[in-house]
């Protein structure tokens, strides 16, 4: 069980830090804040025209909802270089990682997955006890919990938009 501690907080260290590595990145480019608060900005506006009506004018609606997706568009590939930095640091710290524990038992699971979640949370060990979970399962369940977390307390997370104005929505 040492390990399962060892490796929840190496899991938590490296996401504080490629959040922080995001976050010092993105300041320096000037148009990120100002891409972020025209979002915030068209958003507000958008719910508040909703709250109130848009009887008069759908014109308007939809006006609002395509700069919405315009902004985010140029938003998302603001933040692409940084986005691929951030993968590279994150699969060379996996593998380093996974050098490390390969082969290691680092929890019990107290059911059997399913299907190909028996690939995924049996990666690398041997044996047919699939209760047995490994490094990259945990580290993958570790990170996706604690990744959303740690961008809202360190102020990196995205701001919020309804989905049905983000760019991918049809």
């Amino acid at each position: 069980m040492g390990g399962l501690y060892t490796l929840f907080f190496i899991s938590l260290g490296l996401l504080v830090f490629v959040e922080l590595l995001n976050s010092w990145l993105l300041s320096r480019n000037a148009n990120y804040q100002t891409l972020v608060d025209n979002i915030k900005r068209l958003n507000k506006r958008l719910e508040e025209n909703e709250n109130g009506g848009f009887n008069k004018s759908e014109k308007k609606k939809a006006k609002y909802e395509e700069d919405i997706k315009l902004a985010n568009l140029e938003l998302s590939s603001v933040k692409m270089k940084s986005t691929f930095l951030l993968g590279f640091v994150m699969m060379g710290a996996f593998y380093f990682i996974n050098s490390s524990y390969y082969g290691v038992t680092v929890a019990r699971l107290p059911f059997e997955p399913f299907g190909f979640i028996q690939g995924i949370s049996h990666r690398g060990l041997e044996g047919n006890d699939y209760k047995d979970c490994s490094m990259a399962f945990f580290y993958l369940l570790a990170s996706m919990a604690l990744r959303t977390n740690i961008q809202k307390i360190l102020g990196t997370a995205p701001p919020s938009t309804n989905k049905s104005y983000t760019p991918f929505a049809q």
